[in-house]
């Protein structure tokens, strides 16, 4: 709302003026299965960017638009863990491109004014179908009371998901359904269109790498994309989580 100053001699209106409506965008991506716990797949993350679309990021992602193309690199969307692990699309790609890649998101997720949670879970200790299901909602539910006046502060919230797993759509439709009162919409999205769903990707893989370095179990090709001692990563998270929510 905005104060109407009155003119000289007048008395001070009843009335305001309202301010375009204020909204939040929040970018999904989950990794891992709800399946038994296995060597493979001893974790489940999910993450959510948050965007105030008071903050303008178009320069940001004119520029990552622009240096990609500079490059030569001819990508719809950038998948960060097969880019890390040299998968699929990415077999053919020299590490230094693969590196270069990595490097021009991770500056525009720098670049951008968001911020991030990101809820892991090892399914040996929470669980896993119904049981990690319902530990997931608990902490999303908690996360959104506790934070609860960042919430309400907007009057549109927008949550962008590309329905990749079936218990997720429905795990974020029911706990934001049932914690956020009105003006909530909920959109099937792609990477492709959305940069900042490739920015939530990004983080989650990320976070996934943490969790298997501090278990000694990060992959031998997770461990040639990094330098062999760490270092370079532990610089890249510790920089990417000046954007996490507590």
């Amino acid at each position: 709302m905005v104060w109407v100053h009155p003119r000289r001699g007048q008395a001070p209106p009843l009335v305001f003026l309202e301010c375009d409506m204020r909204e939040l965008s929040i970018m999904a991506d989950e990794s891992g299965d709800f399946g038994v716990p296995t060597t493979e797949s001893p974790y489940y993350l999910l993450t959510l960017v948050f965007h105030d679309q008071e903050k303008d990021i178009s320069y940001q992602c004119r520029q990552l638009d622009q240096t990609m193309f500079e490059s030569g690199y001819e990508l719809q969307a950038i998948h960060t863990g097969p880019l890390i692990r040299r998968e699929g699309y990415y077999y053919s790609y020299k590490k230094e491109d693969r590196k270069s890649i990595f490097r021009k998101l991770f500056y525009f997720a720098r670049k951008c004014e968001i911020s991030y949670k990101t809820f892991a879970f090892h399914k040996k200790e929470t669980g896993f179908g119904p049981q990690l299901s319902m530990r997931m909602s608990q902490e999303l539910k908690l996360f959104i009371e506790e934070h609860q006046s960042f919430f309400y502060s907007y009057d549109r919230i927008v949550v962008y998901y590309d329905n990749g797993q079936r218990q997720i759509t429905n795990l974020l439709a029911s706990i934001f359904g049932t914690t956020i009162s009105s003006g909530l919409e909920f959109k099937v999205a792609s990477p492709v269109d959305y940069k900042l769903l490739q920015v939530a990707d990004m983080i989650c893989s990320l976070e996934l790498i943490d969790l298997k370095r501090k278990d000694r179990t990060i992959s031998k090709s997770e461990k040639l994309f990094f330098d062999k001692d760490s270092r370079e990563f532990v610089t890249l998270i510790k920089a990417i989580r000046k954007k996490a929510i507590c």
